[in-house]
């Protein structure tokens, strides 16, 4: 029977206080004869009375007093229960107002407990049920927490005579990437709350024996044990360790699917009976819904916490990665620019014995040679031409790969560099026996904003590629035109370079554009590095273009750059104005005459074979007024006392080197010291866009890069006979 002491307490109690009651509003003790109104009347009642002695009396009334004082402690009995209640939520932090809810809760199960009807032992079960159930929707979903939930919930049973000493729930797992949860209510122990990772609940990291292991495998559907049982699990030897006399576990289900289990222990000697086992039964599903609402914060809680750990791991590691690419970006670009300073060096010690090569080689070609001799000297300049262009193209490969190449947008004589290029192409095509077809279109305006020493090289390597794999006898189409370009919505300037030779096949063209790649059906009749075409894409880039091939395999072959067309009339007419010397006129250096003997050099140079190459070049044109000195410091005293129309300034020097000694010669033209002004011509090993800069900066008028040829120094004597006449610097 479920706590009948109480029962019968409870029973004792509403006896007392109904007698009380009716004694206080004049109504007749129960334990007091009752005297009919009739026999009152008739004076019978009178003589009934007289019969009762005072000993009687006395002993009805200790009787009384004794009823009086059993009503007053059960009274104060039930009184503490409340009390003691009140004092646990208290406790427990919960809010005042529900101690009256649950009391009325507590009083209602001993009242149904009292009725002769309702007391039945299976209305008794079904009434402590709703009572939990009603407490756990009304009362248990608004605790603040599962520690408030359980230890209430253990409260109210022990309130309603259930002897609960200790509630242990495990698992909850509502969620696959949350760990499981355990928690236990002990009496008079700290509640405990822990996580469980889930790797716990797989095999074989737990004891099959378990209780936990058999409901969670399906092997029972509940699990008992009491003080009496011979095989108790080594997991539960708590269970004797702490006089526990009885043990009751359920498995939690959730949509069919195992969540957990559930465990009630007892220090009763009675041990758990048939309605306990009932009630724990009947209530666990009402029990786990309002745990999960709590476990669905923990749930919620957890996945954001651990969301916000990764975000955190995650932003670490990308700061730590971020700062790993920055410092291997740095290094990156330490050893790009040692790689470009290494190139640099290596084209620089190149350059220098085949300046000899070409510049004898030149020399010999100009003079009077029998047939053999004439083709030995023509094949040793072929090969040095070929050298020179492998340097070239490593070097201009080397800046581009690194970054170090930056388009300077500045208004440019669009027809100026046309005309140009092809007019020094067409010397090459034909002695390949090809010939160019250049044609321009009348809708390009004279002046464009681009980069045009950069477009240069474009045209140059697209046309020398054209000749180079053209057919004898055939043409070369050059091709201007202005375009629209439907995706920007602008126009563009595009060039077309098409030859009639073998052309490309469809896998050639795939590939034409990747580093140190050749057409297979070329590849080792031309010679070259591969790079070509590498570097004419990336310069177009460079200057924001697009590049493109079409080819007909064995007939044609088409390459077109498109360049953004950003016409400057306004600058150009600026420019025009200030006397630039690059774009102000379409002259051809060559009609001039070539008439030098006048002209007084001095050439700065250490190098014995450069001077001798530089000297023989310049008497092979004319010149015989020639002064060398070996370093900067011998060419600035030189030149201050002698007038030279032109100082050829070689870069390295010991002493003073080449930029120290323009600028002070330069400084001098500047002030006017000097009454004629020399032309300083910058002559270096050095290919870099760096040293030209700087060389300008320094004062220099001319850039001229070893290896040269004769005519090399004819062109730049030209542009000085040409700007003196108009009275404009070189």
């Amino acid at each position: 029977m479920i706590d009948n002491h109480c029962s019968s307490r409870i029973a004792a109690v509403q006896g007392v206080s109904r007698g009380t009651s009716a004694r206080m509003f004049g109504g007749p003790s129960p334990s007091s004869p009752t005297v009919d109104p009739e026999d009152r009347d008739s004076g019978s009642g009178s003589s009934a009375m007289e019969t009762r002695t005072t000993a009687d009396w006395k002993h009805e009334v200790e009787e009384f007093r004794q009823r009086l004082r059993h009503s007053e402690a059960e009274n104060k009995r039930k009184d503490a229960i409340i009390e003691s209640l009140q004092a646990k939520i208290l406790k427990e932090g919960e809010l005042l107002v529900r101690t009256e809810n649950l009391q009325q809760t507590i009083n209602e199960v001993f009242r149904r407990r009292d009725d002769p009807v309702l007391g039945a032992p299976e209305n008794k079960v079904r009434d402590i049920v709703d009572a939990i159930q009603q407490w756990l929707f009304l009362e248990g979903g608004n605790l603040r927490d599962v520690e408030s939930l359980i230890t209430q919930y253990c409260i109210f049973c022990r309130s309603i005579g259930i002897p609960v000493d200790r509630v242990f729930i495990a698992g909850m797992m509502l969620h696959p990437n949350v760990s499981a949860y355990v928690w236990k209510w002990e009496i008079g122990e700290e509640f405990n709350e822990h996580e469980v990772p889930s790797s716990a609940f797989v095999k074989p990291n737990y004891n099959p024996e378990e209780p936990f292991a058999l409901l969670m495998e399906g092997r029972a559907f509940d699990y008992r044990m009491n003080a009496k049982s011979d095989n108790i699990p080594k997991g539960c030897a708590w269970f004797r360790e702490s006089k526990y006399q009885d043990y009751f576990a359920l498995p939690i289900y959730h949509q069919g699917e195992f969540k957990g289990a559930m465990a009630w222990s007892t220090r009763s000697n009675e041990g758990w009976s048939k309605e306990h086992i009932q009630i724990f039964e009947h209530s666990l599903a009402a029990l786990s819904t309002v745990l999960r609402l709590h476990t669905n914060e923990i749930v919620l809680a957890t996945l954001v916490g651990r969301l916000e750990e990764e975000v955190n791991l995650q932003t670490q590691e990308l700061a730590a990665t971020n700062a790993s690419l920055e410092e291997a970006n740095q290094r990156i670009i330490l050893q790009s620019q040692a790689q470009l300073k290494n190139f640099a060096i290596m084209s620089h010690e190149i350059r220098t014995p085949l300046n000899c090569i070409v510049g004898i080689s030149d020399l010999l070609l100009n003079s009077s040679l029998d047939a053999s001799m004439k083709e030995s000297i023509e094949m040793i300049t072929s090969s040095s031409d070929l050298l020179l262009a492998v340097v070239d193209d490593v070097l201009d490969y080397s800046k581009l790969a690194t970054g170090n190449v930056k388009a300077v947008m500045r208004s440019t004589n669009l027809r100026t560099i046309v005309n140009t290029v092809a007019s020094s192409v067409q010397t090459k095509a034909s002695l390949s026996g090809i010939q160019l077809r250049t044609n321009m279109s009348k809708e390009l305006p004279d002046m464009i904003q681009t980069d045009g020493r950069r477009l240069q090289q474009i045209l140059y390597n697209l046309l020398g590629n054209a000749i180079k794999f053209g057919k004898r006898g055939e043409f070369v189409d050059f091709h201007i035109d202005m375009v629209h370009d439907a995706e920007t919505t602008t126009n563009a300037v595009q060039f077309s370079v098409k030859d009639y030779g073998k052309g490309l096949s469809t896998q050639d063209q795939k590939c034409i554009f990747e580093p140190f790649q050749q057409a297979a059906s070329n590849e080792g009749l031309h010679g070259g590095t591969g790079l070509g075409l590498t570097i004419t894409c990336e310069l177009v880039r460079v200057l924001g273009g697009t590049i493109s091939v079409e080819s007909e395999y064995g007939n044609w072959c088409e390459f077109r750059v498109r360049l953004p067309l950003y016409a400057d009339s306004e600058f150009a007419s600026v420019v025009n104005d200030s006397n630039n010397n690059e774009e102000k006129t379409l002259t051809n250096p060559s009609a001039l005459p070539d008439n030098f003997e006048h002209l007084n050099v001095l050439i700065a140079e250490d190098n014995l074979i450069n001077q001798k190459v530089l000297r023989r070049s310049l008497e092979n044109i004319g010149i015989k007024n020639i002064d060398i000195v070996d370093n900067g410091e011998k060419a600035v005293k030189v030149s201050a006392t002698m007038d030279y129309d032109i100082i050829f300034m070689d870069l390295q020097m010991p002493v003073m080197d080449g930029f120290e000694a323009t600028r002070i010669i330069s400084g001098r033209r500047r002030n006017g010291h000097d009454a004629k002004f020399p032309v300083i011509a910058i002559l270096t090993a050095h290919a870099i866009e760096d040293f030209q800069q700087k060389a300008e900066e320094a004062g220099g008028d001319g850039f001229i890069s070893k290896p040269f040829k004769v005519d090399t120094i004819k062109n730049l004597f030209r542009r000085f006979q040409l700007q003196t006449t108009e009275s404009c610097q070189l």
